[in-house]
């Protein structure tokens, strides 16, 4: 078994397109967003639709941010070549 990134919360999936999640941190924030969305659409669905529509993009948004930093799904960065000499 190969060593995992401690870092990571996500990973891309082998089998299906997508992501898997790897630690209980990716649980509780796909399952916080998850929650969220849900009460959204369910306090303004009948009131605002366009309150709600930004709300849900928002939450989105925030959790797409979190994947992508928490995640393996960014091209690696090239290594520095800093070598302490100016």
């Amino acid at each position: 078994m190969a060593e995992t990134d401690d870092k990571r919360w996500f990973t891309r999936s082998e089998t299906f397109p997508g992501l898997r999640i790897l630690t209980w941190q990716g649980k509780v924030a796909f399952w916080l967003y998850a929650f969220l969305v849900v009460v959204a659409i369910a306090i303004y669905v009948g009131s605002n639709l366009g309150l709600m529509v930004f709300v849900v993009a928002f939450y989105t948004a925030v959790f797409f941010g979190i994947v992508l930093v928490k995640s393996d799904i960014r091209p690696p960065e090239p290594p520095s070549h800093d070598d302490g000499e100016r």
